[in-house]
C-alpha cells in the first residue's frame, strides 16, 4: 500500500495497492463517492483495495478534490474538478500498472466515471457501477430530503438555527453551480453511443431504498444483489 499525490499541484491524494502475486492480473481504478456517502464507504473500499490486490490485481484508490485528504475545501470544487481527478486517477494508474483498467464507480462517482472515460473505450477491460446514480434531479432531491431529516432532528436542540442553508448537501458546503451541475446530470444520455462493447456489471444493494434503473438503460448488464444497507453502511461487500 503505497501513498501517493497526483494531478495539477499534486492536489489528489491516493492509495497505490500493487499486485501481491508478483506480476499483475489487471489494474482497477475504485472511484468513491461523494458528500454522506464518502463517509459511510471508507473502510470498505479500503478492504476491497485490500483483496482485488491479493487477487493480482494493481489498484488505486483516491479523494476527490474538496474530500478526504486531497486538496481545497468543499465548498470550492466544481463537477468540472472531479471529472479531471477522474482522468489524472486514470493516467496515474495507467504508468504505474501498465494494465488495461477496470473501473468501480460508487454512486455519483459511477456517473461521473461513465461521463468522464466516455472516449476511452478501446482502453477499458469493465465497468463496475455500485448502485449508480443515473438522473441527477433525483439524486439532489434524496440528499436535500435527507438535509431536512438531518436539520429537523438538530434544529430541535437549537432554536436560533432556524433555516437550511441553500448551497449545503448534508453537511457539505457547495460552491455556487455545483448543485445544478449535479442536478442536470442524465447518465442516459452518454451510455449507449460511448459504451457499446464493454461488460459492465450492475452492483446493486438489496438493502438499498431507491434502486436505480441501470438495468433498463443497459441489454448487457450483469446484476449483482449485495447485501448492503446505505444508511448504515453495514454488510459485506467485497468484490470476488
Amino acid at each position: 500500500m503505497e501513498p501517493l499525490n497526483f494531478g495539477g499541484n499534486n492536489a489528489v491524494f491516493g492509495m497505490y495497492h500493487p499486485s501481491k502475486k508478483g506480476h499483475s492480473s489487471g489494474a482497477v481504478l475504485i472511484s468513491p463517492p461523494l458528500f454522506i456517502d464518502f463517509y459511510r464507504t471508507h473502510q470498505i473500499i479500503k478492504d476491497t483495495a485490500i483483496h482485488l490486490s491479493e487477487l493480482g490485481y494493481d489498484v488505486l484508490r483516491f479523494d476527490f478534490r474538496g474530500t478526504g485528504d486531497s486538496a481545497l475545501r468543499d465548498d470550492e470544487v466544481t463537477l468540472e474538478h472531479w471529472l479531471d481527478d477522474l482522468k489524472n486517477a486514470w493516467r496515474e494508474l495507467e504508468d504505474l500498472s501498465g494494465s488495461k483498467i477496470s473501473i468501480i464507480g460508487i454512486r455519483l462517482s459511477a456517473a461521473l466515471s461513465l461521463m468522464a472515460f466516455a472516449d476511452q473505450e478501446r482502453k477499458l477491460s469493465a465497468i463496475t457501477l455500485w448502485d449508480p446514480i443515473i438522473h441527477g434531479k433525483n439524486y439532489i432531491d434524496e440528499l436535500n430530503q435527507v438535509q431536512q431529516e438531518y436539520f429537523e432532528d438538530y434544529a430541535s436542540s437549537r432554536p436560533d438555527r432556524t433555516t437550511l442553508l441553500s448551497d449545503e448537501l448534508v453537511g457539505f458546503r457547495c460552491r455556487p453551480g455545483l448543485i445544478e451541475s449535479i442536478r442536470s446530470i442524465d447518465v442516459a444520455s452518454v451510455i449507449e453511443p460511448s459504451y457499446s462493447n464493454i461488460p459492465i456489471t450492475h452492483l446493486h444493494s438489496s438493502q438499498n431504498r431507491k434502486t436505480s434503473t441501470v438495468g433498463k438503460l443497459f441489454n448487457r448488464t450483469f446484476e449483482i444483489k449485495a447485501d448492503c444497507n446505505w444508511e448504515t453502511m453495514s454488510g459485506s461487500m467485497i468484490f470476488d
